[in-house]
């Protein structure tokens, strides 16, 4: 893999994109958005009629990630999952929204440009980040041109970017997700159905393959009690998640990602990603990886630790190596 080469191509695929509307009819509209068991990417795409927002059809596909993850070079890394799910589809969409960015990108060609490319299809990117750019009057500038527009769909929430991929017009892409949103939802329906779809794919071949990891912990922890205690110990941990969550969906209370239950309430408004947070903070330059501290491997999307070490964050690929590195280190 030569960073230099995919540069190269991203600016010769990028004098391919068409930011004008390109198609016929709209009936329908799909979504697409990627969930991972270690190097393994999974992708939901989920079609809804444009009119009513019920859903019509929706498929899956898999695919061995070809490269890590890197940023600003993500379509390399999930589009053939993408496309393994779109090609299993009876109902094509007629505009696909992308859970990335399109020409909002350094180079003009996020993963939903690429993808529009790829698809020979019109494709709309819906960030919850903003990659780059000056935001002015709702509008997001870069090297004084318009290349996307924001959104705020969700109160206590961020607010989207939204960029056209391909065959799409800045002008269109705002009015098809504003006509895509759903009170309630920070995302526009056919990303936040894909998104549940995703995990659920996730969650059930993780099943059949035996217990999510944190889930086992769970367990473990709580089959140190017995009886009573158990109870004892489970229903007061159960009041207190649930008086937290309330007072964050009412905006008492800011989602932290640092907490379990404002991860878990940032990741149901579709504001980060399982992997998310705080592992973009190790890999933003373009072209740069995310790696162990310890041994200096590079991070996999979803095989990440996150932790806190002398009040710092730092991340590696596994508890083992945590622990390691404080070892090394002399850290208690």
């Amino acid at each position: 893999m030569n960073i230099a080469e995919l540069k190269r191509e991203q600016i010769k695929l990028a004098k391919k994109i068409i930011v004008k509307d390109d198609y016929d009819e709209l009936n329908y509209v799909g979504g697409c958005d990627q969930a991972f068991i270690e190097n393994k990417v999974i992708s939901a795409v989920v079609v809804l009629d444009y009119k009513t927002m019920q859903i019509v059809e929706k498929k899956y596909g898999m695919a061995d990630a070809p490269i890590p993850y890197i940023p600003n070079f993500l379509s390399y890394r999930e589009s053939p999952a993408v496309i393994d799910a779109v090609s299993k589809l009876n109902q094509k969409p007629d505009v696909l929204l992308v859970d990335g960015n399109g020409i909002l990108h350094p180079r003009k060609l996020g993963m939903a440009s690429h993808l529009g490319i790829l698809l020979d299809m019109p494709t709309i990117g819906v960030a919850k980040k903003l990659l780059l750019g000056e935001e002015k009057d709702n509008k997001i500038i870069v090297e004084g041109e318009t290349r996307g527009m924001i959104l705020k769909t969700k109160e206590h929430s961020r607010p989207i970017y939204i960029s056209p991929g391909h065959r799409v017009s800045i002008k269109t892409a705002e009015e098809i997700v504003k006509k895509c949103m759903v009170e309630g939802h920070k995302m526009p329906e056919p990303l936040h159905e894909a998104h549940k779809y995703s995990n659920k794919v996730r969650d059930r071949l993780l099943a059949e393959g035996g217990k999510k990891p944190e889930q086992k912990k769970e367990e473990e922890l709580l089959s140190k009690t017995e009886g009573d205690n158990m109870q004892a110990f489970r229903k007061p941990v159960k009041k207190v998640k649930d008086d937290t969550r309330k007072a964050m969906d009412v905006g008492e209370k800011e989602a932290s990602v640092y907490g379990a239950v404002g991860r878990e309430k940032l990741e149901d408004d579709d504001e980060i990603d399982a992997w998310e947070e705080g592992f973009m903070e190790g890999a933003e330059d373009d072209g740069e990886q995310a790696k162990c501290a310890f041994c200096g491997d590079v991070l996999m999307r979803g095989k990440t630790v996150e932790t806190k070490i002398k009040g710092k964050k730092m991340w590696f690929c596994s508890d083992q190596h945590v622990e390691d590195y404080k070892k090394k280190k002399k850290i208690p």
